[in-house]
């Protein structure tokens, strides 16, 4: 490319100069420098566009003395004979962070009265990106421009810059003659959120044309109203609620408004019309809030009281002020869980609905009760809600629940026994294992991997030998659950025996387990396993658990699968994640993780990333990975270079721009780390299911960790992502989005 800048064709030299800018190429600032000094416009223009996309790349933020030079040559360039030169130059000048652009603010500015509309256009559209200050008089003056399309910039530009003394000239544009400009207009005053705005928008919202434009003064209005306090503009969008072609509109500005529009309609709703009286309770309770809450509850309690209007709506306003933060009456509370009595199904429905996330332990009676309902969502609710208070006094009605012929009930309840935690569960739990519904059965499942009632082995035991084939597996989950870190020769052997059959679904809850259970002395089947079998899904699932039991003999058989040439690169991926998992890693796993950062197969690259940060190692080879292409790869590998200094600039530019918010998250934790990784004592599994409920295998993921970390994998045949040694905290599923039609 850099030949063909030199090219007799102008042609040829203009495509490597588009070229040179899409690629970034820093080499090249100097060359295209000096095209801009080319006798032809096409190509001077080509040169001006690529030097703001280079110059906007890394390393952009500490310029050098090339870059500098280039950016002089940019602001000769603004004088350029040609509009389509110059145009470029203003564009060029955009794309460039601060510390280049505001080099050339003056020169810039004068081209706001530049003869080309184009780029008096660009020049506005530049100056309010850049906040720069001294640009609001020119911009001004450009609010009588004859183009329509420099109006429009110099107000969206004047928006940006925030300042007020641009208020009045901007109000002139509202009874532009062009549409569009009128429309810029309204939208600059309401990011400007000026009072002295609010008049002439009141006027607009009753007077002005078209509806989009009227609309769009709601807006504005509700931007204001929410940064100052407006009376007269709240008052006038309650008031444009009256007219349809408003009200949408004219709601969403209410909501956005917040807490200063919860007094003006708490004091129209009791003499409101009962259509009008719906639309202000929706209203309070989209706004919700601590404010909201102080203010609304009274009224709304009052409204229920009158009988004048369905109660749904009501009683979801009320489980919004019971969600409100620092909220404190008594009577939300008292009233919402009365109503899980009422006659109307519906009513019972939002009032269980409404309860949820929020009770205490005053309502474990009336949830109890209502565990017995006919409508399925009060019962799940009524279920939810007490297993998340732990509710040891409803276990009788929770297990009445389990074992019911309703599935959605059965599997609430499976999930509630297991958060009371209490060992009289686990032979009901133990006997759900045997129905004939999978998710009831996986619920119990992790129900009794959640008690972890050692006693109940020998159950457990018996009920994986006689559970029917297609059931068997669940049960094996279960046993695993309870064998957690707990060996057990008769469990051990047990696992291994269906871990090495025929069975795949077996055969891969028997290895999860196994991995659970820790027992050394399981390594040498398992390897075995890894290095017979065909499956790579058992192989897969082999790999992490020799990583869970970790030891010499393991890590040696994940070096030799690291370092392999094998067909499916998901099984060199796994072995990488377990080695990171080792406590005293070999030279022999450093040295196959490090020369696995040079795997072309992203998900290798980026689990060897990955164990290398847990390891606490970080040779020189990240380095390069922080311009990988593949987003986990990136991520993990900036928080194994949280410590290097070398890497602190790449590291700022990712946190920056990065295109993927956890790759961003994952480098903003890198600057900010002084401690080692996260100690990882918790587990996770996952069923992923497809829109039909069905598993959905062979689905690639990403595993977001609690401390930021990106476990790449793919699910296997059962639609199970399932993780051991995994830091407390909340954890996130991404699928890819290129993964496989269903």
């Amino acid at each position: 490319m850099f030949a063909a800048l030199r090219d007799a064709d102008a042609d040829v030299r203009a495509h490597a100069a588009a070229s040179i800018g899409r690629h970034r190429l820093v080499d090249a600032v100097p060359r295209l420098t000096a095209a801009l000094g080319d006798p032809d416009a096409h190509l001077r223009a080509a040169a001006a566009e690529a030097l703001g996309e280079v110059l906007a790349g890394p390393g952009a933020n500490d310029p050098t003395k090339e870059a500098v030079q280039a950016v002089a040559t940019l602001e000769r360039a603004l004088g350029d004979g040609e509009h389509e030169v110059r145009e470029a130059a203003v564009a060029a000048i955009g794309r460039m962070p601060p510390t280049l652009s505001k080099r050339t603010t003056v020169a810039l500015t004068g081209r706001l009265d530049d003869e080309a509309a184009g780029v008096r256009q660009r020049a506005a559209e530049v100056l309010g990106r850049m906040g720069e200050a001294r640009a609001v008089v020119p911009l001004l003056s450009r609010l009588g421009d004859a183009t329509r399309e420099v109006r429009i910039a110099a107000l969206e530009a004047l928006a940006s810059l925030g300042d007020a003394r641009s208020v009045p000239a901007i109000v002139r544009l509202v009874h532009d003659p062009a549409d569009d400009v009128r429309a810029a207009a309204v939208g600059a005053l309401g990011r400007l959120q000026a009072r002295a705005a609010v008049a002439p928008l009141v006027e607009v919202l009753d007077r002005g044309q078209p509806d989009a434009l009227r609309a769009r003064a709601a807006f504005a209005l509700g931007q204001i109203a929410r940064a100052a306090n407006a009376p007269e503009a709240v008052d006038a969008l309650i008031g444009a609620l009256d007219h349809d072609e408003l009200a949408a509109a004219a709601r969403e500005a209410l909501v956005r408004v917040g807490p200063r529009a919860v007094a003006p309609l708490a004091a129209r709703l009791g003499d409101a019309r009962p259509d009008r009286a719906a639309v202000y309770v929706e209203l309070l309770r989209e706004i919700g809030g601590k404010e909201a809450a102080a203010l609304a509850t009274p009224v709304l309690l009052d409204e229920l009281g009158r009988g004048r209007m369905p109660e749904e709506p009501i009683v979801d306003a009320l489980g919004a002020m019971l969600r409100a933060p620092g909220q404190h009456d008594p009577r939300l509370m008292v009233t919402l869980v009365s109503l899980l009595g009422a006659p109307s199904g519906s009513v019972r429905r939002h009032a269980a609905e409404a309860l949820r996330g929020s009770v205490d332990a005053r309502a474990i009676s009336a949830l109890a009760a209502a565990v017995g309902d006919e409508e399925r969502e009060v019962r799940i609710a009524a279920i939810g809600e007490l297993g998340r208070l732990g509710a040891q006094k409803a276990r009788p009605e929770l297990e009445r629940a389990l074992a019911g012929s309703d599935e959605e009930t059965a599997s609430a309840a499976a999930r509630a026994l297991g958060q009371l935690g209490d060992r009289a569960a686990v032979e009901p739990l133990i006997a759900a294992l045997g129905r004939s519904e999978r998710h009831v059965r996986r619920e119990a499942a992790d129900a009794l991997a959640r008690i972890g009632d050692s006693s109940a082995l020998p159950s457990l035991l018996r009920a994986v030998r006689t559970a029917a084939p297609d059931r068997r597996a669940t049960a094996i989950v279960a046993l695993g659950g309870v064998v957690r870190h707990r060996p057990d020769a008769t469990a051990r052997e047990l696992l291994l025996g269906y871990a090495e059959g025929n069975d795949a679904a077996a055969a891969l809850a028997a290895l999860d387990a196994l991995g659970a259970m820790g027992d050394r002395a399981a390594v040498p089947r398992l390897s075995r396993i890894v290095g017979s079998r065909f499956d790579d899904d058992v192989r897969q699932r082999a790999l992490a658990a020799l990583g869970d039991i970790g030891g010499d003999e393991a890590m040696h058989t994940l070096v030799t699968m690291l370092a392999g040439d094998f067909g499916d690169p998901r099984v060199r991926a796994e072995a990488a994640w377990a080695l990171g998992k080792q406590r005293r890693p070999s030279d022999a796993a450093l040295a196959a993780l490090t020369e696995a950062l040079r795997a072309s197969p992203p998900p290798v690259r980026a689990n060897a990333a990955a164990a290398l940060y847990r390891l606490g190692r970080a040779p020189d080879a990240l380095v390069r990975l922080l311009d990988d292409r593949d987003a986990a790869v990136r991520g993990n590998a900036a928080l194994a270079l949280a410590r290097t200094p070398k890497a602190r600039a790449a590291l700022q530019r990712l946190a920056d721009r990065d295109d993927d918010r956890y790759t961003r998250a994952a480098a903003k934790r890198a600057l900010a780390a002084t401690a080692p990784p996260s100690p990882a004592g918790d587990w996770i599994a996952l069923d992923v299911v497809d829109f039909d409920g069905s598993p959905l295998g062979d689905a690639g993921y990403r595993l977001v960790l609690p401390d930021g970390l990106m476990r790449t994998g793919v699910t296997d045949e059962r639609g199970v992502v399932r993780e051991e040694a995994v830091p407390s905290g909340a954890c996130t599923l991404v699928l890819d989005e290129a993964g496989p039609s269903r």
